[in-house]
């Protein structure tokens, strides 16, 4: 994998890759107030709030898995496994004043999986024709493009998306976009 592509790929994932830190920080936190509990001999006051903030954590770490994969996961995807790449949505986020004066853009770009891990890219403008010539280098067999009806389809069957996109003439290839 090119350089570019690398920096690229650290640099717009590294703001997800920090939840990760937040996290374990978290779980730390609340361990050491477990400890904490149970030398001071008020457990039982606080052993059920204990155990719904670990169930809490325990399930805000499993939906959002894919943000905790390290950067060599996507190395390795990217590198190994490119026909699991599927589906590239890209995403413009406006940010406005009083909801009425836009005043920057921000890009972003998800990469899904088969699987339905998903990696989150953010992309300055400048940087965006990288973004899309490395998609179309490593993944030119992915959609590129978003659509609710593409979404229901991807939600419906992740491992057949590409057959049916295709069959139902949504398809648009990742290479047509560079």
């Amino acid at each position: 994998m090119q350089s570019d592509y690398i920096k690229l790929l650290k640099k717009g994932t590294s703001q997800y890759r920090v939840q990760k830190v937040v996290l374990y920080f978290i779980i730390v936190a609340v361990f050491i107030g477990f400890l904490l509990a149970v030398f001071n001999g008020v457990l039982k006051e606080n052993i059920v709030m204990i155990i719904i903030i670990y169930v809490f954590l325990g399930f805000y770490y499993w939906k959002n898995r894919a943000d905790f994969k390290p950067f060599k996961y996507w190395q390795d995807q990217f590198e190994k496994t490119p026909k699991n790449f599927i589906w590239v949505k890209p995403i413009t986020i406006e940010h406005t004043a009083y909801f009425v004066f836009t005043y920057s853009k921000s890009y972003k770009y998800e990469v899904l999986l088969k699987n339905g891990l998903k990696m989150t890219v953010m992309c300055p403008k400048e940087k965006k024709g990288l973004f899309k010539k490395m998609i179309a280098e490593y993944a030119p067999h992915a959609h590129f493009g978003y659509s609710d009806e593409i979404n229901k389809m991807y939600r419906k069957d992740k491992e057949n998306f590409l057959r049916n996109l295709t069959k139902s003439g949504l398809f648009q290839s990742a290479r047509e976009f560079i």
